[in-house]
């Protein structure tokens, strides 16, 4: 099962007991706690922690602050990383939801603190010192080369992809950008051969960067354009959709002789704190999810309620309504068992008009049978109810219709001649 932890809370369980009972009260593994722990800065209990007499043991560290775009809470047993949904808390139609969450420092301080961190970030002039998504880059260009060199024909179809200057100078801007992101503790994926950006994970939050033409539509294939493009063609480095509303900044392009190069720290701070207003955001959309979803199971309860209440309602009327009919189903059939036994003993004074009585007594006793059969006052002295359930009543009804139904199958089943209907 899935369970979620604050980072102190996991820290203080962590410096209880040993990571193999905690691991087993959690249900994961020992490894997945070391993961948890390290992912999310919490500081473990070193190695032979437990083995130590109690009074040599460490003291348990304070909780480091959270990592820029790392979240607060841990999802044991589930993934931790990017969901498109918010897990719902048990007992949410009930719950108290605070405040909407404030952050500090403010993201000014945070740009601030990154770029004294990041320092000075330069383009490198060749590859000697290369990323090693790059250096794969480089690899895979190097065998399209040899291909295109040793064809017959030359086409630009197997041509590398970055032997132009303006491909070797996006190419540097990715290497730069790539090594310090990695220097300040980022990750770079990257799958395309011939990409126009990266993907880069900060703290939690995954994102991307793109570093090309601003009109450039690339494939598994070299075109003539990209194949002889120049370094002075513009390019344009922009994270996520390069929003022009957000902050920090999130879109650059070269302008004149103001080069895209100049900017890179900007980017770089610019990468990595956008990781942390992407956290703040999605905190304050789940807390403003999390007062939606309450709203919507408190109106869901009610209609269920009303809806309940509303077929109770239904069912009492249901109920009159049967116990009405029965009663009148009754009366008449009280009505005809009285009229049997007058008739019957209307036939009993005249048996003297026929000539073996016998057969009229015979008559008489079954006539009185079929009117005790019928009348619900004989059902009374038997059963001791006077009426029936308001479902008997009802399968009274449907049984007396099934046999209507049954006495005209005959004539609906009777064939018809040509045309008829």
């Amino acid at each position: 099962m899935t369970k979620t932890y604050s980072r102190q809370e996991l820290l203080d369980i962590i410096w209880s007991k040993p990571t193999r009972e905690v691991a087993e009260d959690i249900g994961v593994s020992t490894a997945a706690i070391s993961t948890y722990c390290k992912d999310n800065d919490i500081p473990a209990p070193p190695r032979g922690h437990w083995l130590r007499a109690e009074g040599k043991r460490v003291k348990k560290p304070s909780l480091p602050p959270r990592g820029i775009g790392k979240r607060d809470t841990i999802r044991v047993g589930g993934s931790n990383g990017y969901y498109y949904s918010y897990p719902e808390p048990a007992g949410l139609m009930t719950m108290e939801i605070g405040p909407a969450p404030s952050f500090q420092p403010s993201i000014d301080k945070v740009m601030e603190t990154v770029r004294q961190q990041i320092g000075k970030v330069a383009v490198p002039r060749d590859f000697s010192k290369a990323h090693h998504l790059i250096r794969r880059l480089l690899e895979h260009d190097e065998e399209r080369r040899i291909k295109y060199l040793s064809a017959s024909y030359h086409s630009y179809w197997d041509a590398p992809y970055f032997d132009a200057p303006y491909e070797k100078r996006r190419l540097r801007m990715m290497n730069a950008l790539m090594l310090n992101l990695h220097r300040f503790g980022g990750k770079a994926t990257m799958r395309d051969k011939n990409p126009t950006g990266f993907s880069y994970k900060v703290g939690h939050q995954n994102l991307y960067v793109t570093v090309d033409h601003p009109e450039s539509r690339r494939s598994s294939w070299m075109s003539e354009e990209l194949a002889t493009r120049s370094a002075s063609e513009p390019i344009v480095v922009s994270i996520g959709q390069g929003d022009k509303d957000k902050k920090p900044r999130r879109r650059w392009g070269d302008n004149g002789s103001d080069k895209v190069e100049a900017h890179l720290q900007d980017i770089l701070v610019s990468m990595i704190v956008t990781a942390e207003v992407e956290f703040r955001d999605d905190e304050l959309r789940r807390h403003n999810w999390l007062i939606s979803r309450k709203e919507q199971l408190i109106e869901n309860e009610r209609k269920r309620i009303e809806e309940e209440q509303r077929r109770e309602r239904e069912r009492i009327e249901a109920d009159r309504k049967a116990r009405y009919d029965g009663l009148l189903l009754d009366a008449a059939a009280h009505r005809q068992a009285e009229d049997i036994r007058a008739y019957a003993r209307s036939v009993a004074s005249a048996k003297d008009a026929v000539q073996d009585g016998a057969d009229v007594d015979a008559w008489v006793s079954w006539a009185f049978a079929q009117a005790d059969d019928i009348d619900p006052v004989v059902r009374m002295q038997l059963t001791g109810t006077i009426s029936r359930t308001p479902d008997e009543v009802r399968q009274s009804q449907v049984d007396d219709q099934r046999q209507k139904v049954e006495a005209l199958k005959p004539y609906l089943d009777r064939p018809r001649g040509y045309g008829g209907y």
